[in-house]
């Protein structure tokens, strides 16, 4: 019996949901040689399948069918986006992303700047350029190392707008330059930018990031502070943790692998555990068969992180903000990924181009936590526990 196109566009809805992944494009291959062409739909379900494989490549070369298809489809333009940052393709891939700016849920969020004009990267000597982030405190985090170049390309006075819990540890770290919060409210500038959207106007490529290995500065008083609170703990090697992000971001389910595969890593009198995790899962640290010192309680905002991971042999984490502060920080980090970890990760591996000192471990598979924390295990006996 031969499908029709609705009946196979149904069943490989079914393979997708009852997690086939790997079915799909034989199923749809072997239709297409039969009927040319497919529809969209069955395209969109290709995509869909070659991404739940981690096939981020053969996704990206489908994806443009769709889009010469249905140009004004602005979801398919940002998965588009999606696709091409996870590759490294950034000429290409920031162009693209600019239309997360059209999408409903980011409209909601958004900066509507009416005043000035948007910055793209030309010189506007003795103008006045504002910058101000838009997303989390990751994001900012990580697109904070822009603002230098975007002050020497535009050789504007440069002001730039962020969160309060940043608000310290950017002022320190760029003193050169103009840091605002929001409640201050800028009243003029000529021209704008979001900081994600820096990469674009500054022509950004994989080989052209900005890394350098701490750009962020802690607070001296606070590094003095906290290493004679750890150092009273004893003469042992100090692992910070963390083991979840933002519950309120949408793919947190996927990245925080909460506290149970931590439990992997080797208990030895040599290795003290640090608490640092915020939030609605601090108190996980309970829960755990290790011996962690949890300093959650300690901790009021970035500037104590900062200075605890400065004052850490290592520093394990999931996909979340304090990873960005400890690349930023240039603190030896080893970070637990998902199998369709972010795009801001590449694919493939183990180093990240945004920051230097940062290991990256991923899944192989989906919600294989176990295997990354045995592969992290193994690395702490090596490097920590081998004499």
């Amino acid at each position: 019996m031969i499908m029709t196109e609705e009946q196979l566009t149904a069943f490989c809805k079914h393979l997708l949901n009852a997690q086939l992944p790997q079915l799909v494009p034989l199923a749809i291959e072997r239709y297409r040689s039969r009927t040319q062409p497919i529809s969209i739909d069955l395209l969109k379900l290709l995509v869909w399948a070659y991404r739940e494989l981690g096939d981020y490549a053969k996704a990206a070369e489908v994806q443009p069918y769709i889009l010469r298809a249905i140009p004004g489809d602005i979801g398919e333009q940002y998965n588009y986006a999606d696709l091409l940052l996870a590759l490294g393709r950034y000429e290409i891939g920031w162009k693209k992303y600019f239309y997360r700016y059209q999408m409903e849920h980011t409209k909601k969020i958004a900066r509507h700047v009416t005043l000035g004009q948007r910055w793209n990267g030309q010189p506007i000597k003795g103008r006045r350029l504002y910058l101000f982030d838009e997303q989390g405190l990751g994001d900012t985090i990580q697109f904070i190392r822009f603002i230098l170049l975007a002050q020497q390309v535009s050789e504007a006075e440069v002001f730039v707008e962020v969160t309060d819990a940043l608000y310290e540890i950017i002022k320190r770290s760029f003193p050169t330059l103009h840091i605002i919060r929001r409640r201050d409210q800028l009243e003029h500038w000529d021209y704008y930018c979001e900081l994600m959207n820096l990469p674009l106007a500054l022509g950004t490529t994989l080989e052209t990031i900005p890394a350098p290995q701490g750009y962020l500065t802690a607070a001296p008083e606070r590094l003095a502070y906290w290493r004679n609170r750890l150092e009273a703990l004893g003469p042992t090697r100090k692992i910070a943790l963390v083991w979840a992000g933002n519950p309120s971001f949408s793919a947190d389910a996927i990245r925080s692998p909460h506290i149970t595969p931590y439990n992997l890593l080797p208990s030895d009198p040599r290795l003290q555990y640090l608490s640092v995790q915020k939030g609605y899962a601090e108190q996980e640290y309970l829960l755990s068969s290790l011996n962690i010192h949890s300093l959650s309680a300690e901790i009021s905002d970035f500037d104590d992180t900062a200075a605890i991971l400065l004052n850490c042999d290592l520093f394990i984490t999931s996909d979340t903000s304090p990873a960005h502060l400890a690349g930023a920080l240039g603190v030896p980090t080893w970070v637990a990924l998902p199998f369709l970890a972010d795009w801001r990760w590449l694919r493939d591996r183990t180093d990240s181009p945004w920051y230097s000192t940062l290991r990256l471990y991923r899944q192989s598979a989906a919600r294989s936590w176990n295997e990354v924390f045995t592969h992290i295990q193994q690395d702490i006996t090596r490097e920590f526990l081998t004499s």
